[in-house]
């Protein structure tokens, strides 16, 4: 956050923040099972902690409350959460995803063109695009007017678990079946074959060379 302080957030704990030196703690006793699955800090400093059931916790110096489907989210269940450079807030839900503007939720779902409603991976690229990673249907990309779909080698099998924009533009897939590359135009594909540690991908970063890693069972760059 702008302090500076780590959010992490936990099975059964609430959300714990690490400021260098000490942890605290929210115990959130309003929710059923304190399951913290996602975090969002905004560009307001804006604390956004999706649950596990229990729809998104909103948190900022003055005020906290939660948002459920009974506030028109698509679902309780959040997987994922992204702002985007207009500051909307979206949600990856298993019935679709959730657009905040700051007054009410839009959700879009299969019926919009969502490849999927069971979305388990955002990212707001830096053209304005929301992309949406699916379990075991492919990928969606959003424009704000239209979705386009992709279908990523056999998607039945494949289960998006994380993008990421590289400082290059290209936006990189961490999957059930590998590492996947977007360069605007194709996917390209690497696995165990090309030096992976493993198939089955969960998070991505890059460092200040422009390094990129993955990390799955154990990590690879």
């Amino acid at each position: 956050d702008k302090d500076n302080d780590i959010w992490v957030g936990t099975d059964g704990g609430g959300a714990s923040i690490f400021n260098g030196f000490l942890f605290s703690h929210y115990d959130f006793s309003d929710i059923s099972n304190n399951f913290v699955m996602k975090i969002l800090i905004d560009s307001k400093n804006n604390k956004w902690l999706g649950t596990d059931g229990d729809g998104v916790i909103f948190m900022n110096e003055s005020r906290r409350f939660i948002f459920t489907d009974k506030d028109g989210l698509a679902d309780n269940i959040i997987n994922d959460i992204v702002e985007d450079k207009k500051g909307n807030i979206w949600f990856a839900t298993n019935k679709g995803i959730s657009r905040y503007n700051g007054f009410s939720f839009k959700n879009y779902q299969v019926s919009d063109g969502l490849i999927s409603n069971e979305i388990y991976s955002l990212l707001a690229d830096n053209k304005g695009n929301i992309w949406c990673g699916a379990a075991y249907e492919g990928i969606s990309k959003f424009d704000g007017k239209k979705f386009y779909n992709y279908s990523t080698g056999d998607s039945r099998e494949d289960f998006i678990n994380c993008m990421y924009q590289a400082k290059d533009g290209k936006i990189y897939f961490a999957t059930s079946l590998g590492l996947k590359v977007f360069d605007g135009k194709e996917f390209k594909i690497y696995n165990i074959d090309d030096g992976l540690h493993s198939n089955d991908l969960w998070s991505i970063t890059e460092d200040s060379d422009g390094n990129i890693w993955v990390s799955s069972e154990g990590i690879s760059v």
